[in-house]
C-alpha cells in the first residue's frame, strides 16, 4: 500500500509503484546528491537565526 512506502519523512521511492507518475524522485534524488553539511556549517553565525530582544 502506498501509504507504508511513501512516508513524509522517508519515502522509499525504489520500492514505489507509482513513482513512474511520481514528481516526488526527482526531488529527493537531488537533494542526496547535495553534499550534507557538516555540524560546523549548520551552525555557523550566517545561518543562525537571530531572536527578538524582547526582555
Amino acid at each position: 500500500h502506498g501509504r507504508y512506502v511513501c512516508k513524509a519523512r522517508k519515502p522509499d521511492c525504489a520500492a514505489c509503484i507509482v513513482r513512474t507518475w511520481c514528481r516526488w524522485p526527482a526531488k529527493a534524488m537531488g537533494a542526496e546528491l547535495e553534499e550534507n553539511p557538516t555540524p560546523a556549517d549548520r551552525h555557523s553565525p550566517a545561518r543562525r537565526r537571530r531572536r527578538s530582544q524582547r526582555a
